[in-house]
């Protein structure tokens, strides 16, 4: 004979029903790419400026100008032009999506400049208020790693590449700030 469960019993059950679906709820509006998370700061107009050395050490003036947007709430884009020294400007993109089936925040670089897009490894300290992101770039141990720390006013970007024998061939800082507040 089957025993019908007791009253407490449904109220547990209705009881994790309920905090299930708030959290949920609760993890749509504020997950990790959402309006209440670290990304809303990239939102809106940008400049960034700051240079890069190569290993012969060649350095390189980067000039950027971007904009960040939404396009919905667990997608963060960020979008311009960027003026990479002797080489000239390219337009360049970059893209945040949280993938709720991986429970991963993606990432993907898309440059005018490059035939395929460049997909990074993202992790995310809303502790430290960074978003680390790594790639790697083909064989061996060549990859690009960027670590962005967000402070209330700027972004600043520390920017590291090695060659697949894992040799530094490129590092640096962009600094992002708003347009009118390099002067202050």
């Amino acid at each position: 004979m089957k025993r019908r469960p007791t009253g407490s019993v449904i109220i547990r059950r209705v009881a994790i029903v309920l905090a299930t679906f708030c959290l949920g709820v609760f993890e749509s509006r504020g997950g990790p790419v959402g309006e209440d998370s670290l990304f809303q700061k990239l939102v809106g107009e940008w400049e960034g400026r700051g240079e890069l050395t190569d290993a012969e050490g060649k350095i390189t003036q980067i000039v950027e100008k971007w904009t960040g947007k939404r396009n919905g709430e667990n997608d963060v884009e960020m979008a311009g032009d960027r003026d990479w020294g002797e080489d000239g400007t390219h337009q360049f993109s970059w893209r945040y999506i949280y993938n709720p089936v991986t429970e991963l925040v993606e990432c993907e670089m898309i440059m005018s400049t490059v035939e395929n897009p460049v997909r990074f490894e993202v992790q995310v300290n809303e502790v430290e208020k960074t978003i680390t992101l790594r790639a790697s770039l083909g064989e061996g141990d060549s990859e690009l790693q960027i670590e962005n720390a967000i402070k209330e006013d700027r972004i600043v970007g520390e920017v590291r590449m090695k060659d697949s024998q894992g040799v530094k061939t490129l590092e640096g800082t962009i600094e992002h700030r708003r347009p009118g507040k390099w002067e202050e």
